[in-house]
């Protein structure tokens, strides 16, 4: 006979069980949680317990068994809804997790976004959010992961405006942040705290149509509900991140590891001599003794980052009575933020403020009444990190120093500003600087496995082979499921010149993690060294997909159809990325060699001469503008510039070898054959003057 457990018993009330619930989660009981949860939904059949369920499954890694248990669901509730999204997302099945966030797809046929990197197309109607979000706490979080599947398909301007009103609706979500910046938004402080645009007056290039079209366009409450066969009776009720409570908010996982970047390898540079700093090549023009302008240059730079204002605010999906009678209260003031600079101070109009811990401890005339102090600390600070972001994200190194050193000294100490510092002055080659940093933070923080690739970088450029060898080890024995620890590995294998297991070890990396975008672009790097064109283009192609605006992607691309011959593409790509950073010298350096490929020399000359104009001890640039100037016989100037470099760098056997081809151009045979017999005392196998195509080694005229 069955035994009824409430016969001479109360019992529990749902909020004991779910607190039952709570309390094996905390104590990691996943198993007997998920019990109990099942238990508890199939008495109850609410959305709560199976809540439970869901977050009971993530936490097994049961995926698959999540998936067949929302595919059934009605997903009414939202963060069920956003639950199913990702799930999708984790399976690979984007079209259904696209049907799941916009309601105007359910119908559609999404196959599309099943395609890596496949470029879709959608009604501008298809662009507004699933009616279900409305006004839910779970909105933010489906924006910004509709936003990061847009990008990766093309729609970067939809992705945009999806991010911008995720930051709106939740500003401490970093990979919101991130995602709004790889996709070219800007002032983000401002999208962050809209009160700040009344402290300064906006820029006209910083408007963003689309965006602002967009919120012109969003459908009325009514409309949308009906549209999406939802009863227009039921309305959400608003419990989004408007309303400040003293719930500490998720931190986010960053959707964007960090976007590191290695200097592309091509062996072109043997040809040219290619600059290899930041952008340049491994091999350059560098002998095994050392040079730093000839072929197998292994001191060649990387390059890592992370990582418009919108006037008007943009508004959320509104009946016109909700429109009138809510007023969004803005977090804080950018007032709270600013000091006063006096006249013999920093210049006027300066925006870079500094905060010490009274302005934090200030409290905001527009703060809701129940705003905790740690919460306008913590929120002033995101600003001002943010601020820094932004920086970075646009290439502009001196500007995100300048800002990190307007912080105050407590704020330089938190986690987050040392890592920015580290990287840039990583972009600013300063590497013995940029390792001390790193590994302060590995030393505070054992456990942190952001910015481990950027160190192994550091290392991989200092030819720290020991040091590295034992980060990779140390990495791998301890966190072999994460993606960070392979792209070290990857990295030491590059060092070791073992460019085979390199990557393999950058291919484990990706299939960890499908979105890390820094090794993807390792990978294309070593694919490179491999003569494997096709495929290293494929991994830069797949880096632009996740971060459209990463000039070094677009780099990577262009030096791999550079050495298959694609001049005209490879041009096409360099200029794309000398457009999102252009004034980069290394950069500049190589686009005048692609130039030069396709007989543009005045075009290739303006470009040198502009990137010695930016940094005029550029010794490669140099090296560059006196052999076009050879080749367009203005052999004064070419020996002018060849006799400043050969004081700056005695051991390099390419700048006597072209100053005793010009000295022969002007009938000088003595000066001509005492700098060729320098070259061959330094290079005597004619290593550094033979390039890739297997031209004659000291003579481009056929001359031995």
């Amino acid at each position: 006979m069955g035994m009824n457990v409430y016969q001479d018993a109360t019992p529990p009330s749902p909020s004991d069980v779910y607190g039952i619930i709570n309390e094996c989660l905390q104590h990691l009981h996943f198993t007997d949680a998920l019990t109990l949860a099942e238990i508890c939904y199939e008495k109850t059949n609410s959305d709560e317990s199976l809540l439970y369920i869901c977050e009971c499954l993530q936490r097994l890694n049961r995926t698959d068994e999540l998936y067949n248990l929302l595919n059934t669901n009605a997903l009414v509730n939202p963060r069920l809804r956003y639950i199913f999204a990702k799930t999708c997302c984790e399976l690979g099945k984007t079209g259904e997790a696209v049907r799941a966030l916009i309601a105007a797809c359910e119908s559609m046929d999404l196959s599309g976004f099943n395609k890596p990197q496949a470029k879709v197309t959608l009604p501008k109607e298809a662009s507004r959010l699933h009616a279900v979000f409305l006004d839910s706490p779970s909105a933010p979080y489906a924006r910004v992961l509709l936003s990061q599947i847009l990008c990766e398909h093309g729609l970067e301007l939809d992705s945009r405006h999806h991010a911008a009103r995720s930051i709106e609706q939740h500003p401490f979500l970093w990979s919101s942040i991130h995602q709004y910046l790889k996709t070219g938004g800007n002032d983000i402080v401002d999208l962050m705290d809209p009160n700040s645009r009344l402290v300064s007056a906006p820029s006209e290039n910083d408007v963003t149509p689309r965006i602002e079209d967009l919120a012109k366009q969003d459908m009325e409450v009514d409309e949308v509900l009906e549209n999406a066969g939802i009863d227009s009776n039921i309305t959400p009720v608003r419990t989004g991140f408007g309303k400040l409570t003293n719930q500490v908010a998720r931190k986010a996982r960053l959707g964007d590891v960090p976007e590191l970047r290695r200097s592309t390898r091509s062996s072109t540079a043997s040809q040219y001599g290619a600059d290899t700093e930041n952008v340049g090549t491994r091999r350059g023009l560098k002998t095994p003794r050392g040079s730093v302008l000839a072929p197998g240059n292994n001191t060649a730079n990387r390059a890592i980052t992370r990582s418009s204002a919108i006037q008007s605010k943009i508004s959320t999906s509104k009946s016109p009575t909700l429109r009138k009678s809510e007023v969004k209260q803005p977090l804080t003031s950018r007032n709270s933020n600013r000091v006063t600079t006096s006249s013999t101070g920093s210049a006027t109009g300066n925006r870079l403020r500094k905060i010490d811990e009274r302005d934090l401890q200030k409290e905001p005339k527009d703060f809701e009444h129940d705003a905790s102090p740690l919460y306008r600390t913590i929120f002033s600070c995101f600003k001002l990190l943010a601020g820094v972001e932004q920086q970075l994200h646009k290439y502009d190194w001196e500007g995100a120093m300048d800002e990190i050193e307007n912080l105050a000294p407590e704020l330089q100490k938190l986690t987050t500003c040392t890592y920015q510092k580290a990287r840039v002055v990583f972009e600013k080659c300063d590497y013995t600087s940029a390792r001390e940093i790193l590994i302060e933070l590995r030393r505070k923080h054992p456990y942190r496995l952001e910015g481990m690739d950027l160190l192994s970088t550091t290392l991989w450029h200092l030819q720290k082979n020991y040091e590295l060898s034992q980060l990779a080890q140390d990495l791998t024995s301890v966190y072999r499921n994460r993606a960070e620890s392979w792209c070290v590995a990857g990295n030491c294998f590059s060092l070791q010149k073992q460019h085979q297991q390199a990557v393999d070890c950058l291919r484990r990396a990706v299939r960890i993690d499908p979105r890390y975008t820094y090794a993807y672009t390792l990978l294309g790097h070593e694919l490179i060294e491999i003569d494997d064109m096709d495929n290293a283009k494929q991994a830069f192609r797949r880096a632009l997909s996740i971060n459209p605006n990463d000039y070094r992607s677009w780099y990577g691309l262009g030096m791999a159809n550079h050495r298959n011959d694609f001049h005209s593409l490879a041009e096409r790509d360099l200029k794309r990325a000398l457009s999102l950073n252009p004034k980069n010298v290394p950069l500049l350096c190589q686009l005048a060699i692609v130039e030069k490929s396709l007989n543009k020399n005045r075009e290739a000359k303006t470009y040198l001469e502009y990137a010695l104009q930016l940094e005029p001890s550029r010794t490669v640039s140099k090296f560059h503008l006196a052999k076009l100037q050879y080749e367009m016989g203005d052999f004064d100037a070419c020996i002018q510039n060849l006799e400043e470099l050969k004081a700056s760098s005695p051991d390099e056997a390419q700048i006597f070898f072209l100053l005793g081809k010009a000295y022969r151009r002007q009938n000088d045979t003595h000066h001509a054959l005492l700098n060729f017999n320098w070259a061959a005392e330094m290079d005597p196998r004619g290593e550094q003057t033979m390039n890739y195509m297997n031209e004659q080694p000291y003579d481009d005229e056929g001359h031995l």
